[in-house]
């Protein structure tokens, strides 16, 4: 828990009173309320937690009952990870509508989990919910928190359950997608998220879903609204008053107030940790992603990237699960989270390392990253890592981004590798920039430990997952013209659509 708290602000207020609420079910989940005095009927901010109720959510319930807003904090289910939010946020909603101090009207608001019980309910197009505020957040927790491209999240899943008391639930983990639906629409509303976040595609996709704003800075789950990030300083990074864009959008959704001036978007463009490097700065767009062309650079069979298509050859290694490759940053939680040095893992066996020529002029990449890889293995499953890096002159791998897949997944169902497969990996979005003089690099390898659990070499279910030993792994990487393996780059400077191969 004690991870968590930055995340929030201590309510500064007891409640007016504390309430049983009953779900569909029977289970009755204690509320706390905030009712502005008056005559009312007020319209309502609801939050919905997993966290204790004093813990609130970064907006200021008392600064909200003086605009005439009443506040219902609410106390998820102990026993469940998600799976009821949507339908306990309607009933919490359908109540507040009996209410006669309340208006019956609700913008939903909160970070990180509280982000993810209000996309579940938005889905729902609830008529008394009017609009989302939502931080570090995400509307697909089983894409984004559980199995990103198949393969488990084990130090995020397994550190938030234990932190919130719930390590019993993973045994009754359902790997099958279509029990983690993502909604079709969500309400308009406010989205806040970090380029080095655990859950930085999230609220992407939410304001994708809903529209309204969307902000998104170089920050880690744990330094929103910050300038110090996973060890370096980003400047300018700290310039937005996110409480007060929170509160601004709160009261537009409820129409108490005009829609805040400024842009549907402002992204941070992130730089080099270099004096007068260029990017370190905020930029504005009406849309996201900006307009780019797809950059394709493929990998080389002798450790180069380039444009050029591929001319043949493999490149093999062998994954022992006995010496992952260890986690050293990236989007995380409960580990070092942010941008680190990886250049010492690009010297390993079990890590290939591929890099572009030197760049001439500064080289923009805004936009979501991915890649495929052709590959065959020795075994019938293996993970596949992929990490984005920023090479500096100086050696230094700096990290930007990371994706990773599991070949023998396929929406949850098992089917064994065999032959040479392609396997798309997602890095999510970014915003960065490398100066002249740096270099796009990548890193492939099939363990990124305690980041990602270790995968058996055998496809087996998720629940026969303790039935075999993990073992080592060899995997090739093929470079032909027909068989190309590319990681892909939104390049809004660029004009001319990339090059791609014929049978690509």
């Amino acid at each position: 828990m004690r991870l968590l708290l930055p995340l929030l602000t201590v309510a500064c207020a007891l409640p007016d009173r504390t309430e049983k609420i009953a779900m569909r079910d029977g289970v009755e989940l204690a509320t706390d309320l905030y009712i502005p005095r008056g005559d009312g009927p007020f319209p309502a901010v609801v939050v919905r937690t997993p966290y204790p109720r004093w813990a609130f959510l970064g907006l200021n319930p008392r600064e909200l009952q003086r605009d005439d807003v009443a506040v219902v904090v609410q106390s998820t289910r102990e026993d469940d990870v998600f799976r009821t939010d949507a339908d306990d946020g309607e009933d919490t909603l359908d109540w507040l509508a009996e209410q006669d101090w309340a208006t019956g009207e609700a913008v939903t608001a909160g970070p990180s989990a509280m982000g993810i019980t209000q996309y579940a309910l938005g889905g729902r197009a609830h008529p008394g919910h009017v609009g989302v505020v939502a931080w570090i957040g995400t509307p697909d927790p089983y894409g984004h928190a559980l199995f990103p491209g198949g393969a488990y999240r084990e130090a995020l899943v397994d550190g938030w359950l234990k932190a919130t008391g719930s390590s019993g639930v993973l045994d009754a983990l359902d790997p099958d997608p279509a029990l983690w639906p993502v909604p079709e629409t969500l309400p308009e509303g406010l989205h806040i998220g970090g380029w080095y976040d655990v859950f930085s595609q999230g609220p992407i996709d939410a304001f994708a879903l809903g529209g309204g704003r969307l902000v998104m800075g170089p920050w880690t789950h744990e330094t929103v609204g910050k300038a110090r990030v996973g060890g370096r300083r980003f400047p300018d990074a700290d310039a937005l008053d996110l409480r007060a864009m929170r509160h601004a959008e709160v009261l537009a959704r409820l129409d108490l107030a005009e829609d805040p001036d400024g842009p549907r978007v402002q992204y941070y463009l992130m730089g080099a940790d270099e004096p007068d490097a260029p990017g370190n700065t905020w930029r504005e767009a009406e849309d996201w992603p900006p307009s780019a062309v797809e950059v394709r650079m493929y990998l080389q069979a002798d450790g180069t990237l380039a444009e050029a298509c591929p001319t043949g050859g493999t490149t093999a290694y062998v994954s022992d699960p006995a010496e992952p490759v260890p986690t050293l940053c990236g989007r995380n939680l409960f580990l070092d989270a942010g941008p680190c040095d990886r250049a010492e893992l690009a010297e390993r066996d079990d890590v290939r390392a591929f890099v572009g020529p030197v760049l001439d002029a500064p080289r923009e990449i805004v936009g979501r990253v991915t890649a495929r890889l052709h590959v065959d293995l020795d075994a019938t499953d293996a993970d596949l890592v992929v990490h984005l890096v920023d090479v500096y002159p100086d050696g230094r791998h700096v990290q930007i981004a990371e994706g990773q897949a599991r070949p023998a997944w396929r929406d949850g169902a098992i089917e064994p590798v065999q032959g040479v497969v392609p396997v798309d990996v997602d890095l999510w979005s970014t915003a960065v920039v490398l100066p002249a003089g740096h270099r796009v690099g990548i890193h492939v390898s099939s363990t990124d430990f305690p980041r990602l659990a270790i995968a058996p070499a055998d496809a087996v279910p998720w629940a026969e997952r303790h039935t075999v030993e993990p073992r080592p792994v060899r995997v090739r990487l093929h470079h032909d013209p027909s068989r190309p393996s590319w990681v892909q780059l939104p390049d809004p400077q660029r004009a001319a659509p990339g090059l791609r191969c014929e049978t690509d």
